[in-house]
């Protein structure tokens, strides 16, 4: 059984990235999902150091429509291309 990795996110800190450098080496997590929940463009860079690692499909809210929203967001995308063995997680972008 395969791990989907789901993180909703609002203006991160650079923790994000060391979020995901974790979880990408580990065999058990086949993808990791970000939802950039609004963020102002200064956090772009974040999400764009994010979307070049591997694994990684960052998704975007053009404004902030909450945690629930990008969870919601997050979890259609998953269920649109996840395999049949695969479960979802759900983390904090500050590794909670």
């Amino acid at each position: 059984m395969s791990i989907a990795v789901l993180i909703p996110a609002l203006k991160p800190s650079n923790s994000l990235i060391e979020v995901i450098g974790a979880l990408a080496v580990s065999d058990s997590v086949e993808r990791i999902i970000i939802v950039n929940d609004g963020s102002p463009p200064e956090f772009d860079a974040i999400f764009q150091t994010a979307s070049q690692r591997p694994k990684v499909t960052v998704l975007r809210h053009a404004v902030n429509l909450g945690k629930g929203a990008g969870l919601r967001a997050g979890i259609n995308h998953f269920l649109c291309e996840a395999s049949s063995d695969c479960v979802l997680v759900t983390a904090d972008a500050d590794g909670q």
